[in-house]
């Protein structure tokens, strides 16, 4: 405006000036003619003083020039400043970072387009406002105080987060880290103005603090061996940092085997209560839908009462869900050495918004990878230390029990060899010792070699129409001496509507033989052993009871591993039988389990189902078989 207005004037001025120059060129022109036509002094004078005049117009003149050249340089300035502020404030509008400018007193003079992105606000709502605003109420205080620090101390620049990042608040409360700048300025008035450049790092500081914890949740997972206390960590690990609550899925022999985890006790509780009281919600509590370790591809499932309707059994296990508080979940398949080996379920229980965003999705992926691998090591060094063991206890076994019968054969080899009996009863004796001995070889080596098969899951199972009765009578003729011995009564019920089975006769005549002859050990003289059969909902249920000595309730769970024997000195045998029945069971798909109390007699149970597999394709040999029995 200023600039505008003296051009105004000074075009004024121009026009002035030149009209009093033909003014006085004018008057000129008329004096230089009364000089020629006339004479005398005061002719002589007014020339004298035209010129004198005209000579001033003329240096007016110069000087209005020289007036205009400046004009247009001021003129010039003032555009190249504009564009230059221009391109100063387009600068500022488009940067990503955060450019804040304040007073001395801290209060905003500026507030660009990329601290509008970050912080939320508008710039009308910051500019006036203290820079204070832009802080959690914590460091507030502590804040002015170091701004006031960098004004005394003279310095052009600092780093306003000396160690580190700084925290800053959004306009809806929340908080994230940033490194920041600040810079002061000396205005011509004296007075000062900071300048204040923030940058968001929270994807970068998250990327650290990810790193940070893969490192550190490896080394742990990796530091021990043992397969229980690398599953306690890998659940551990996994919250707060991937998820509020999670649940470890893993494949075992008998079973899934899962492990809970959240901070919140109650959380954990639930969770507990969810994978333990309620196999029905077992499915519910995994999901299976899980991606193998694809970050792009696994998505978070919500956890809304329309999946609750639909999912859970009951409506007390509703009640727990509900109680969980869970949002969402995802759920990862732990693949290892091409197999899968087990599932890490984690929830989302609210603590955090966007608990499972990309981000955190990929460090889920890398997480899982590496806790499939520690488990994985556990598990091949557990099938080492337990073949190491089973070795240790088949040499030991070997040692021990092959080394009396095969003693005995020798022994009686010799006898008969080097002074041979004329009494034939003592030769047969001789050679009874022989026979049994061998047997007694033969059966160990072959419960062995059962062992092997069922460890290494290639049992043979060959199933044919079987009629339960006459299973129980092979067995009966297997133990009939042994039953003799001690005149125990022996009872066996079938049901009379039970139809063939279509089984492995000879394996199912083993397990029965096996049970009979455990309870004919641990029963008293004079006892009764019975034996029950009748259909169930899951297939065919097989009872052998006896009136023994009981078991007591804490060796329920270890019975039925290999070599378990409960007093080997007072009964014999080698602690396999058990074993081989639980695997000649489980081989037929079915379950084999003990109710016992000490004192009280043992109830030994074990289910066959129906042949799934082979059903359609054996319907009319089981007919058929069936009538030509009747």
């Amino acid at each position: 405006m200023l600039t505008t207005r003296l051009g105004e004037d000074q075009r004024f001025v121009t026009r002035t000036l030149r009209f009093v120059t033909v003014f006085l060129l004018v008057l000129t022109a008329a004096a230089i003619y009364d000089v020629a036509v006339k004479s005398g002094a005061l002719v002589w004078t007014e020339l004298g003083v035209l010129i004198i005049a005209l000579v001033l117009v003329g240096i007016a003149q110069q000087r209005q020039s020289s007036i205009q050249v400046l004009i247009r340089a001021q003129k010039q300035l003032n555009e190249e400043l504009r564009a230059s502020e221009a391109k100063f404030s387009g600068i500022l509008s488009i940067a990503a970072d955060a450019i804040i400018i304040t007073d001395r007193a801290q209060s905003v003079m500026h507030f660009n387009h990329g601290a509008e992105e970050i912080f939320g606000y508008s710039a009308n709502e910051v500019i006036g406002q203290p820079l204070s605003m832009l802080l959690p109420v914590r460091y507030r205080e502590s804040h002015e105080q170091h701004v006031q620090t960098f004004a005394n101390s003279g310095d052009s620049a600092r780093r306003m987060g000396h160690r580190g990042a700084v925290a800053a608040r959004r306009k809806d409360g929340s908080e994230f880290p940033a490194d920041a700048a600040i810079s002061q300025l000396q205005t011509p008035g004296s007075s000062t103005i900071f300048s204040v450049v923030l940058r968001d790092i929270t994807e970068q500081k998250f990327a650290e603090d990810a790193d940070r914890f893969l490192a550190q949740s490896s080394a742990r997972m990796t530091a021990s061996l043992d397969d229980s206390t690398v599953s306690a960590r890998v659940v551990e690990d996994a919250v707060p940092m991937l998820a509020d609550a999670c649940v470890l899925e893993l494949e075992g022999d008998h079973g899934p085997r899962r492990i809970c985890h959240a901070d919140d006790e109650r959380a954990r509780s639930v969770l507990i209560s969810l994978s333990e009281d309620y196999d029905e919600s077992s499915s519910a509590l995994v999901g299976r839908k899980a991606a193998a370790n694809a970050s792009s591809g696994f998505t978070p499932e919500t956890l809304d009462e329309h999946w609750l309707r639909e999912l859970a059994p009951n409506d007390e296990v509703a009640a727990l869900w509900r109680s969980l508080g869970a949002r969402s979940r995802v759920t990862i398949a732990l693949a290892a050495g091409g197999r899968t080996i087990g599932h890490l379920t984690l929830f989302d229980l609210g603590v955090r918004n966007d608990r499972f965003n990309a981000p955190i999705r990929v460090v889920i992926e890398d997480f899982s990878r590496n806790v499939a691998l520690a488990l994985d090591n556990a598990r091949l060094y557990s099938t080492a230390r337990r073949a190491t063991r089973v070795r240790d206890e088949v040499l030991g076994l070997v040692s021990h029990d092959l080394r009396n019968p095969l003693g005995a054969i020798a022994m009686c080899a010799r006898i008969m060899r080097d002074a041979p009996s004329p009494d034939r009863d003592e030769t047969n004796r001789m050679i009874s010792a022989i026979s049994e001995s061998a047997v007694w070889m033969q059966r160990l080596i072959r419960d062995l070699l059962d062992v092997t098969s069922i460890e290494a899951g290639h049992l043979a199972i060959d199933r044919h129409p079987a009629v339960a009765s006459s299973l129980i009578s092979s067995a009966v003729d297997l133990m009939m001496a042994e039953l003799a011995t001690k005149d125990l009564t022996f009872n066996a019920t079938v049901d009379e509507s039970l139809a063939p089975i279509n089984v492995d006769g000879a394996r199912i005549v083993q397990v029965l033989a096996n049970l009979i002859g455990n309870a004919i050990k641990f029963s008293r003289t004079g006892g009764t052993i019975s034996v029950d059969v009748h259909p169930v909902a899951e297939g065919v249920l097989f009872s052998v009871s006896d009136t023994g000595v009981g078991i007591a309730k804490e060796m329920h769970s270890t019975i039925f591993d290999r070599f378990w024997q409960e007093h080997p000195a007072h009964h014999g045998g080698h602690g396999l039988g058990l074993a081989i029945a639980r695997g000649i069971v489980e081989g037929h798909g079915g379950r084999l389990w003990v109710e016992s109390e000490v004192g009280k007699g043992s109830v030994f149970s074990f289910v066959i189902p129906p042949d799934r597999s082979g059903a359609t394709a054996s319907v009319r040999a089981i007919q058929e078989f069936s009538r030509s029995h009747q």
